[in-house]
């Protein structure tokens, strides 16, 4: 079991009954970085399950060797990042060359370059940067990002959820990307999304986005997300389906009053239940009484 987060990561292996051991300090690097994702994969090619982090100031590769102890290889490995947060990790094979390349989702903030990089393997665990070439530019803050082969031919296409527009990128059988949003989706949906699986929800033979939208300050910012989309919700495809209500503000006590007549007092409680109105943004909110 690998534990990720602020500072040192740690390692709890299994005693074969369900009980763990931390053996953190023999097995893993001494590090102080926030760690945002985490994947055991074979980057190397020798059989044994190497580690990749996304880190919220870089990225990291430890590979494992023969005894189950990680070293440390992110310099001699990946290329330089730069100033960057990445939020997700993906280790997937983008060109079908039989090994796994890494694609970085990051988030632009403070200063930080907001452009995903993808990596392509030479086959023994080292990797180059062809961002450019395969994926080209873009500017969102990616919250996640999964591979799927979403159009049946074979190759692994790319959904990527960011606080702005979801995004579809469909490879073209060489590991080149390009994006079919306003083709592929019947409206531009907007964010701020935090999430997706996916899945063949509906059991017809081929796969379903699932999003996870964010509710809260964000949601209410028009530089995410447009009044007129706020008031009515982002347009979903059939597949993605959520319950989303309304939730009325806390009526205010009167300000008139009369020698008759006492101040009129604020309700000292509400009762929320669920709504039933079904939308199609992946969010739940609730309808509120005063009580």
């Amino acid at each position: 079991m690998y534990l990720a987060g602020a500072g040192q990561d740690r390692l709890l292996t299994n005693d074969g009954q369900g009980g763990f051991r931390d053996e953190t300090e023999a097995r893993l690097p001494r590090e102080a970085a926030t760690a945002q994702d985490a994947e055991f994969v074979d980057v190397d090619g020798d059989r044994d399950l190497d580690l990749v982090l996304a880190l919220e100031g870089g990225h990291a590769l430890w590979i494992q060797d023969a005894q189950g102890f990680f070293q440390d290889e992110t310099k001699a490995r990946l290329p330089v990042a730069g100033f960057v947060e990445a939020r997700k990790v993906a280790a997937v094979d983008v060109d079908r060359d039989g090994d796994l390349d890494l694609y970085f989702a990051h988030v632009g903030r403070q200063g930080r370059a907001a452009q995903d990089r993808l990596y392509v393997n030479d086959g023994k665990g080292r990797f180059t940067d062809e961002t450019e070439k395969r994926i080209g530019s873009e500017a969102n803050t990616t919250a996640d990002a999964r591979f799927a082969d979403l159009d049946g031919d074979g190759d692994l296409d790319l959904v990527r959820v960011n606080l702005g527009p979801l995004e579809i990128v469909v490879n073209d059988g060489r590991g080149v990307y390009t994006d079919v949003s306003e083709t592929a989706l019947p409206k531009a949906i907007s964010g701020p999304g935090l999430g997706v699986e996916i899945a063949d929800f509906d059991g017809d033979g081929v796969l379903d986005p699932y999003v996870a939208f964010l509710a809260g300050p964000l949601e209410r910012s028009p530089r995410v997300r447009p009044p007129a989309a706020r008031d009515q919700g982002p347009s979903m495809s059939p597949h993605a389906r959520a319950t989303i209500g309304t939730c009325s503000p806390k009526p205010r006590p009167s300000r008139r009053t009369s020698l008759r007549s006492p101040p009129i007092a604020a309700p000292r409680s509400r009762a929320c239940a669920p709504s039933s109105r079904r939308t199609s943004a992946p969010i739940s909110k609730r309808v509120c009484s005063t009580g």
